[in-house]
């Protein structure tokens, strides 16, 4: 969440097409307190600043329920359901896999299919430019959005906050001929 008060919600791939997208408030159930929240999400971020337009550095408002009920843990769900506009119905995932529950197939929400739908859009709004790349080139291509992410990590090292976890460099070699084969 800290991430986004930064970058926005939408990714890099999206950041192509539309302005950064922020929250605007963020209210949070039981066993929360605001004071740390508004900590971890907006006074570690101080440093933050001269981000290239349109980024900004978002402070959410924070509220917490008032209810003192506490729900009790049990087991996370197996299965994990997601829908979209457009899509003939709910796709049901399971969590253990995280691939489709009735035929063991990638999700629509896995990466190769995200990219490929995003190379589609592409096409579609005459972006050329970015079409042909990779999964990662297509997100470094970015270039505003990856300045305000590397100011992002930036205040985290220098904060004393830690090292921002990246995913294996191979995640990001996909790319239209590799999607096309397998799809």
């Amino acid at each position: 969440m800290a991430k986004w008060s930064v970058v926005g919600l939408q990714g890099a791939l999206l950041s192509h097409l539309v302005e950064p997208v922020y929250l605007h408030s963020l209210t949070v159930g039981t066993l929360s307190h605001t004071g740390h929240l508004g900590r971890a999400l907006t006074r570690r971020l101080a440093s933050v600043k001269h981000l290239p337009f349109p980024y900004r550095r978002r402070q959410m408002l924070l509220s917490c329920l008032s209810s003192s009920e506490v729900r009790p843990a049990g087991k996370a769900p197996n299965v994990s359901m997601n829908w979209s506009s457009g899509d003939g119905g709910l796709e049901e995932i399971s969590t253990t896999t995280g691939r489709r529950k009735d035929s063991g197939t990638p999700s629509q929400l896995c990466r190769s299919s995200l990219f490929a739908r995003w190379q589609r859009l592409q096409q579609q709004v005459g972006q050329r430019q970015a079409i042909m790349g990779t999964y990662c080139g297509s997100k470094m291509a970015a270039g505003r959005y990856q300045r305000a992410l590397q100011q992002f990590i930036g205040a985290l090292q220098v904060g004393g906050l830690g090292t921002w976890l990246r995913k294996p460099p191979q995640l990001g070699h996909l790319n239209l001929l590799t999607i096309s084969s397998g799809s």
